[in-house]
């Protein structure tokens, strides 16, 4: 079958109309992880698929434990709640009914009556507050540290806000406690708007000394469970991961509802076409499908399956949106080049076919009809789980979103017709690949792919650098790298996967003041040491000045290095990473 049937086959069998149907009704759960919606919703999944005979498997795996990077997160459940500015005047502010964000993600339930609101400015540091005990602070620095300085302080309530959100937007806002901090936790999370915000501050400031009221319907569940969904088109031992992540707030749509539709919606196609004859049974490659919570289930099922039998894999996160409502780009994000494998061109070759809808001036091709571009490797997804555990992934996203993490995150905002485009293109690529058929195709298709690569790298690489970059690129790609660019006698440490924000404050406690400052002054460090000095680091011992190049070489990127020695000096401190003759410990 030609390439140009193999679109067609996918896309008529998916359907646009169906996608609709399953982004609203997945949107209807509050997938928050460890709640039982989001089990609901796992389910609900796995119910459409087997619904059309497609080989189901559900597996679960505990919160209560680590799975790589990722730690314990306390199962929770909310109903409602509300919160109402009572002094010195009344007016309902937020609730649940209205805004599945309006509580922070795993705060306790409880009640506050007329208590007065106390601003904190960022709330991470103790010495913003003042007395606080038995008052709200409103707070925008992270949740998390705000609400561990609040509640020792004697807090009842924390308000939290974000300061680059819409005005009317209430953010989606998390604590993730552990169940030994879920345990002990007693003052309220509301999540408000900057308008709320705004409000509240400007009573402040005039000397009204505003209150409020409210309550949160809430609490912790004893066990909750990770659910992975997946199913399979294929029986070979080797495979291809097409897959999303299922979590996030109830009505919202975009992040990503889009993803996992999209996934779901890829799979019955492809499905629906073998079935019917239309596509022949994959020779190669397994197609397996996956749906989990983010980094949570991505981690405990590879570090339950394994990585050896996955030859590449796509994200599908935030990936179906009006990009003039949104003001994105719909980018193709790749793992670093020492990750490179030809199936990465073949997965874009058929992306930027299906995204050509319009023609030139002249009607002589077709040309992309939206915003869309290629990047480096990025954090902030399940890709990561994948690259760390050493399997090439690329993640296909909309960014940026001016309603990202918002209740503004509504179906009006997502485009079906996009979303479509892209499983066509995502489900294409993943049947070529799976035959021995086009074999020769994709090996076209990789020599030219490679130079567009090189090109557009070197585009985004500081001009004295050029030339090495473009060697070393050369090299990696072709697989003709040879020996370590690496050297030294530090390493990584930690359990595997990027690091999170809560897991350097929980290491470094009032350390992580430092660190805090550091990537407040240069935003790069923060990529670079949660995710990047794990992942290199991790593989081979370093020097700052070692490690330095690898990123400058594999990513483009240029790093301060007295600041990354500064950085370093602090995830030694947290026992991650370990140099000369310290003893290795791995830090749970």
């Amino acid at each position: 079958m030609k390439v140009e049937h193999v679109l067609e086959c996918v896309s008529r069998y998916f359907s646009q109309n169906e996608l609709l149907h399953l982004a609203a009704e997945i949107s209807s759960y509050h997938r928050i992880q460890g709640t039982e919606d989001l089990e609901k919703a796992a389910k609900f999944i796995a119910d459409v698929l087997s619904g059309e005979e497609m080989p189901v498997e559900v597996l679960e795996y505990s919160y209560s434990e680590s799975h790589g990077s990722y730690q314990p997160v306390a199962g929770w459940w909310v109903r409602d709640s509300e919160l109402w500015l009572v002094k010195p005047y009344r007016k309902p502010l937020h609730s649940f009914r209205d805004s599945r964000t309006a509580v922070v993600a795993h705060s306790p339930g409880g009640t506050v009556e007329e208590t007065e609101v106390v601003f904190v400015g960022r709330g991470e540091d103790e010495e913003d507050y003042g007395n606080v005990d038995g008052k709200a602070v409103l707070a925008y620095g992270s949740p998390y540290t705000v609400y561990k300085v609040a509640s020792k302080l004697g807090a009842s309530a924390v308000l939290l806000y974000r300061r680059n959100a819409p005005d009317t937007a209430v953010p989606y806002l998390g604590l993730f406690l552990t169940p030994e901090e879920a345990a002990e936790a007693r003052t309220l999370a509301f999540s408000v708007s900057l308008r709320t915000a705004s409000l509240i501050k400007e009573l402040i400031r005039k000397g009204r000394r505003p209150a409020v009221s409210g309550y949160v319907d809430a609490g912790y569940r004893q066990e909750a469970r990770i659910p992975v969904v997946t199913t399979a088109i294929g029986t070979s031992s080797t495979e291809l991961h097409i897959y999303a992540h299922i979590c996030h707030p109830g009505a919202t749509v975009n992040d990503n509802v889009s993803g996992t539709v999209t996934v779901i919606e890829t799979a019955l196609a492809l499905w629906r076409a073998y079935r019917k004859k239309y596509l022949a049974t994959p020779d190669k490659h397994t197609i397996r499908f996956l749906f989990f919570p983010e980094y949570s289930g991505s981690m405990a099922y590879l570090e339950e399956r394994g990585a050896n039998n996955v030859v590449f894999s796509v994200n599908l996160d935030m990936v179906g949106e009006k990009q003039e409502v949104t003001g994105s780009t719909l980018l193709f994000i790749r793992p670093p080049p020492s990750l490179y494998h030809k199936y990465e061109a073949l997965f874009y070759t058929m992306l930027r076919r299906t995204l050509s809808r319009t023609t030139t001036f002249a009607g002589l091709l077709n040309t992309i009809s939206y915003r869309f571009d290629t990047s480096p490797y990025q954090i902030g997804s399940d890709h990561d789980a994948y690259i760390h555990w050493g399997i090439p992934s690329i993640m296909i996203n909309q960014w940026p979103d001016r309603y990202y993490h918002t209740d503004m995150d509504t179906i009006d905002k997502f485009d079906p017709y996009t979303a479509k485009l892209v499983g066509v293109a995502v489900g294409a690529a993943a049947y070529i690949a799976s035959r021995r058929e086009y074999s020769g195709y994709i090996d076209v298709i990789d020599v030219f792919y490679k130079q567009l690569y090189i090109g557009e790298e070197l585009m985004r690489t500081p001009y004295e650098h050029v030339k090495e970059r473009s060697q070393f690129l050369r090299d990696v790609l072709e697989g003709k790298m040879r020996g370590s660019i690496q050297q030294g006698t530090c390493r990584y440490v930690g359990p595997k996967g990027p690091i999170s924000r809560r897991t350097l404050i929980r290491l470094l406690g009032k350390e992580y003041r430092k660190y805090r400052e550091l990537v407040e002054e240069d935003k790069v460090m923060d990529y670079v040491v949660r995710g990047l000095i794990p992942l290199f680091g991790s593989r081979e011992n370093f020097t700052v000045q070692s490690l330095a190049k690898r990123l400058l070489l594999e990513l483009g990127l240029r790093v301060d290095e007295k600041k990354f020695e500064k950085s370093l000096d602090l995830l030694k401190a947290a026992k991650l990473v370990v140099c000369g003759d310290e003893p290795p410990e791995l830090r749970k």
